[in-house]
């Protein structure tokens, strides 16, 4: 059992990405006159984010060395560059036909400058590989204490999202000048792991009755459920991963459970 350093690290860590890519758009910015454009950079633990319980459509997956970085963005983030490259005028407008213009061309240059200058600015450029188009995506990066986080960037009236693996937020520790905590054994862990209280959920059993029924029902009726009192219940955990197998039993006036078998 290994802790991931970014679990005890949070401030440092995340101040250490933001500056980064915050640095990297600076630089983008300049080289395409856009001084005058507001850029915003906030790094989160990826499990605390409002993006774990949101739908995102990643675009882009860039991989380096068994680290992944995943971007989305929306598709009117290019429109808006090129308002805010180009002055309003129709001679920049995309034809009818749909054959672009100098003006469209340019915003398309602009934003892969941008997604490159994100990149550049979390990883070497060296050995990058890039997926397009609804790449595969690791859910397991907003399990809590999954040890990723995600990079928003605000640009202008654009959010653009950066997912950045554990791995990843592990090779950016690495690099920083921060005293180690020698790591604990895994008996030191376990013991002090030990009195930590858990909470345990045990499903007795389902049924659907229509609303008429709930709404007559009295002290005294009974719901049959879809559990037979022979087979064993599943106890379960506090994410909701299958633990034990138990039987319902008493114990003088309480309810009980009896373990019949282990599955951690």
């Amino acid at each position: 059992m290994k802790l991931r350093p970014f679990t005890l690290l949070r401030g440092s860590v995340l101040e250490q990405v933001e500056g980064r890519v915050a640095g990297a758009l600076a630089t983008w910015r300049d080289a395409w006159g856009l001084g005058h454009l507001e850029l915003n950079v906030i790094c989160s633990r990826a499990w605390e984010s409002d993006a774990a319980q949101q739908a995102i459509k990643w675009r882009h997956r860039f991989d380096s060395k068994g680290k992944s970085i995943w971007i989305s963005y929306s598709s009117e983030l290019s429109k808006f560059v090129q308002k805010e490259i180009f002055p309003p005028d129709q001679r920049h407008a995309v034809l009818s036909k749909g054959v672009p213009t100098i003006a469209s061309e340019g915003a398309e240059s602009c934003v892969k400058a941008f997604l490159e200058s994100v990149v550049s600015g979390l990883c070497s450029s060296e050995g990058i590989v890039s997926y397009e188009g609804d790449p595969v995506f690791d859910e397991t990066v907003f399990r809590y204490a999954s040890g990723a986080a995600l990079v928003e960037i605000q640009v202008g009236e654009q959010l653009v999202s950066c997912m950045l693996d554990p791995e990843y937020v592990q090779s950016i520790f690495s690099t920083m000048d921060i005293p180690r905590v020698p790591a604990l054994s895994q008996g030191a862990i376990l013991k002090s792991l030990a009195q930590v209280p858990v909470s345990l959920s045990v499903e007795v059993g389902r049924n659907e009755v229509e609303v008429a029924s709930l709404m007559s029902l009295t002290c005294g009726d009974v719901i049959r459920l879809n559990t037979s009192v022979e087979k064993p219940l599943s106890v379960r955990g506090p994410d909701g991963r299958h633990l034990f197998d138990a039987y319902l039993g008493r114990i003088n006036d309480s309810v009980a459970i009896e373990v019949s078998r282990k599955s951690l």
